[in-house]
């Protein structure tokens, strides 16, 4: 019984070891910058494209996730270059969340991580990339239910995974404590949009804004998170690469 357990346990051990491995040997941080590059060179595109159809653009009244549907008060059923430039951008952007993904499951593991928060970073922030590529896949004016499927899973994943890894590093008297706090402000700003946009959207309360700036806010601090992880990671490596 104990050999079939130590079996079972073996090919996962050595899967990661594999992937540790690589990172050793290519820096993983570069997949966080260059989702960063994408990121704002897609929605900059989109934004520029965008206001060529629909000229009122404003961070205060167009949601960054309008960008991926035709643009208000143009006719649907039309494909839009903003929307296909967002939208293949959003989708070239899941393999390198996950590749950053690995990254910061081995950084805060090698800093003395316990093996379940670690597991728990690691599949809440799978559960995140898997609902980013729905919605990437489906644009909601495609399908808006499957869309926003894809919205709550990403939601899901994303805040399980901001609270879990913040209070992982929280532990980690090594790390520096503006990386758990700039995870728990992107949880904060997340939240807060997701309970404006029930007000406007699902119990249609009269007299609230549309929260469409909130919605450009988790973006920036998602993208000042991934930037502060890379850039610390760079700095840990090349200390590490001066002590051999």
């Amino acid at each position: 019984m104990m050999g079939e357990r130590q079996r079972m346990k073996t090919p996962s051990k050595g899967l990661m070891s594999k992937i540790e491995s690589f990172y050793e040997r290519y820096p993983g941080e570069n997949f966080g910058f260059a989702a960063v590059a994408l990121l704002i060179l897609t929605v900059g595109a989109s934004i520029i494209l965008y206001m060529r159809v629909d000229p009122t653009f404003s961070f205060f009244t167009h949601y960054v996730s309008g960008l991926g549907g035709p643009p208000k008060g143009a006719p649907e059923g039309v494909r839009y270059l903003s929307a296909t430039v967002y939208n293949l951008g959003m989708l070239l952007a899941v393999p390198l969340r996950i590749a950053f993904l690995f990254q910061v499951i081995i950084l805060v593991k090698r800093n003395g991580a316990g093996l379940w928060l670690s597991r728990a970073s690691l599949v809440t922030g799978l559960v995140s990339s898997a609902g980013w590529l729905l919605m990437a896949l489906v644009p909601f004016s495609a399908d808006l239910d499957l869309h926003m499927i894809g919205a709550l899973v990403y939601f899901l994943g994303a805040t399980s995974f901001q609270l879990t890894f913040a209070v992982t590093e929280l532990k980690m008297s090594g790390l520096p404590k503006h990386l758990p706090i700039l995870g728990l402000l992107n949880l904060m700003v997340f939240c807060a949009f997701s309970y404006q946009l029930i007000q406007v959207e699902v119990l249609q309360i009269p007299g609230i804004p549309e929260p469409a700036i909130y919605e450009w806010l988790v973006f920036a601090s998602a993208i000042l998170w991934v930037l502060a992880h890379g850039l610390y990671s760079l700095k840990a490596r090349e200390v590490s690469a001066t002590k051999i």
